[in-house]
């Protein structure tokens, strides 16, 4: 029954989709400060089935310490220490371990960043997507994937290059475009 359908967002069902943004009210759950992204995880850990598929999507800084570490720039990142960065914003090795826990037959990750090395900002140099990022992401895809159809990540730029912001669209450019598919374009 039509009548009785949950409202769709951009093709998916309303209670399927967590949006989440920077400029959600504070104490919301929809602010995607690092301890609100891993509690939305670990609810999908709780909700999403084996025949189901999770699309993860982010759009945001990546940021690269020495040592390779790599983390997600949440609303509430301080990128000044490596401990800092660990404490306030989501590292790769804990969303591989969280997506390991949820159960889907399929992963797709969109990721609408590049990487940032803060001591690299600082002297005014180019921070392109790396490859150990990218690679990681696979990783990350593929965490738990024993009973898993297949995974995928979708990439804003390939290694070596940037992700661009689009001030006057609202968005960055991937995330424009992916957008304007979702809704028919």
């Amino acid at each position: 029954d039509a009548a009785n359908a949950p409202v769709a967002r951009l093709g998916f069902p309303r209670d399927n989709v967590f949006v989440m943004t920077h400029d959600a009210p504070g104490g919301s759950l929809d602010r995607p400060t690092n301890v609100n992204v891993i509690k939305r995880l670990d609810y999908l850990s709780r909700q999403v089935g084996p025949d189901d598929t999770l699309v993860f999507y982010f759009s945001g800084h990546g940021f690269q310490r020495e040592g390779g570490r790599h983390f997600l720039g949440t609303v509430n990142a301080d990128p000044s220490t490596v401990e800092t960065l660990q404490m306030t914003t989501l590292p790769l090795e804990l969303l591989r371990e969280k997506m390991a826990k949820i159960q889907a037959r399929r992963v797709i990750l969109i990721i609408d960043a590049c990487r940032n090395d803060p001591e690299q900002s600082r002297a005014g140099a180019d921070n392109p997507l790396s490859e150990a990022l990218a690679r990681d992401f696979l990783i990350v895809a593929k965490a738990g994937a024993s009973g898993r159809a297949g995974s995928a990540v979708l990439f804003a730029c390939s290694a070596g290059e940037r992700a661009y912001e689009w001030s006057e669209k609202g968005h960055r450019v991937f995330s424009h475009y992916l957008l304007e598919g979702l809704r028919g374009a």
